[in-house]
This record gives C-alpha cells, structure tokens and sequence, in this order.
C-alpha cells in the first residue's frame, strides 16, 4: 500500500471519531434545552428530547446534598452538551 493511502485512510478514521464523539450526550444549544437527567435529586443533565418520563414518580421533599436540589445547582449548555454544575458550599 502507498504512504499517501495509509495517510488518508488515518485522516478519514480520525474525522470520523471526531464526528461521533462531537454527535454523542445530550446535544443542546441554550441552557434552556437541558434539564435534569433523573426524576428525584438529579446529579446530571440531559437534553429535553432524552428527559424522563416522570408523570407517576413521587419525590421526597428532602434537599439532598450534592444534587440539583432547592437550587443547589443548575443545567447548563456547555459546548453543544447538557452539564450538571453544583454550586459550591
């Protein structure tokens, strides 16, 4: 095989890792496309199209640490990608 193949099979498989890593997680555009990515004391995001279905869940009242609880933090849209950001204490 020629270099100069070998070189552009490594080029085309590098932009593909590219693409598919850059196409994963919860795609957004604004911090309004995120919300948390569990029902109850979430520690994570995800976009709304990946939200879960939380009709029938019941939630306790409690703030439990280290979540998005009672304002402890927010969802933000972070370089195309849902993201959890806890505030500090």
């Amino acid at each position: 095989m020629k270099p100069y193949i070998f070189i552009i099979i490594l080029i085309l498989a590098l932009v593909a890792v590219i693409f598919f890593i850059q196409n994963t997680g919860s795609q957004c555009s604004k911090d309004a496309d995120c919300i948390p990515a569990t029902c109850c004391h979430a520690t994570q995001c995800v976009s709304k199209l990946d939200a879960p279905n939380c009709s029938d869940i019941m939630c306790t009242a409690e703030c439990a640490p280290n979540t998005l609880d009672c304002g402890q933090g927010s969802c933000l849209c972070e370089k195309g990608i849902c993201k959890a950001t806890l505030k500090k204490s």
